[in-house]
């Protein structure tokens, strides 16, 4: 049977301007699990503040595990990336997702920890900015081999980020790297905006499928719009993937809680055994 997670926050206290006390954290654990999801993807600014024994005992009472560790925020709202031409900022940003991989080593299901905007927004990219990028996921992928965990570049639309926007660049990087600890994080939205054929798009990832996310047309959760789904799970089977699919939308037309439950009833109802 196919196992779904759904994106969940994690902030706490002294974690700058953003307050998220841990009763709100297992409230919202605790909807994702009544609503019938077996794994959270959890979004964490900056793992030195996360109280893992308090995650860790909210996922235990709810019998969850963590899907992956996302890393967006420490760009979106900390501005640290690995295309900056100031190397101070390149080795915070390479430093913060050493913290992440060391969080993700202590949660059950070694969950990779996705590399995504964190790779830097900048419009145009020169090919500098492209050398400090590979340099730090290189940083990033030994660190995680080290330590026996994995590491996820995702492939993001043009419209956010202006390199690695396609599988087959993300492929590229990947195997120039060569370090195993690195792979793949597909995400539905950003291959139907940026691939000619998603089925095809996932296949050419293969093997290195870390993780899989999934949201309907613009974002929206799963049978919302348009998005062929039969299509992606199909290919996804194909390359033998057997780890959790991420449910991530950013738009709601219900709410949060009722959407993930419309979302996940129609993932499990139409690909729960596809696997």
């Amino acid at each position: 049977m196919r196992q779904f997670s759904h994106l969940v926050f994690y902030f706490c206290e002294g974690e700058y301007d953003i307050i998220q006390t841990p009763q709100i954290f297992r409230e919202r654990v605790r909807d994702l699990a009544k609503a019938g999801y077996t794994g959270v993807e959890l979004m964490v600014r900056d793992a030195q503040y996360v109280d893992i024994a308090m995650l860790q005992s909210a996922l235990k009472e709810n019998n969850l595990k963590v899907s992956a560790v996302g890393s967006g925020k420490v760009y979106t709202q900390d501005h640290l990336c690995f295309c900056s031409q100031y190397a101070s900022v390149r080795q915070r940003a390479v430093q913060r997702i050493k913290n992440h991989i060391d969080l993700a080593v202590e949660l059950e299901g070694n969950p990779p920890v996705i590399l995504g905007s964190i790779r830097g927004g900048e419009p145009d990219v020169c090919q500098c900015g492209m050398l400090n990028v590979e340099d730090c996921l290189r940083q990033c992928a030994q660190y995680a081999a080290e330590k026996s965990a994995r590491i996820a570049v995702e492939p993001i639309t043009r419209l956010e980020i202006s390199y690695i926007n396609t599988v087959q660049e993300a492929v590229e990087m990947v195997e120039r790297i060569g370090v195993s600890s690195l792979g793949i994080a597909i995400d539905s939205f950003n291959l139907d905006l940026e691939e000619r054929d998603v089925s095809e798009a996932i296949r050419l990832a293969g093997k290195h499928i870390f993780y899989a996310q999934v949201a309907d047309t613009r974002r929206y959760y799963p049978s919302w719009g348009h998005f062929d789904f039969d299509g992606f799970f199909k290919a996804l089977k194909e390359t033998g993937y057997q780890g959790f699919v991420g449910v991530e939308p950013e738009e709601y037309e219900n709410g949060p809680v009722e959407d993930a439950k419309l979302g996940l009833e129609y993932l499990k109802k139409n690909y729960g055994d596809m696997i």
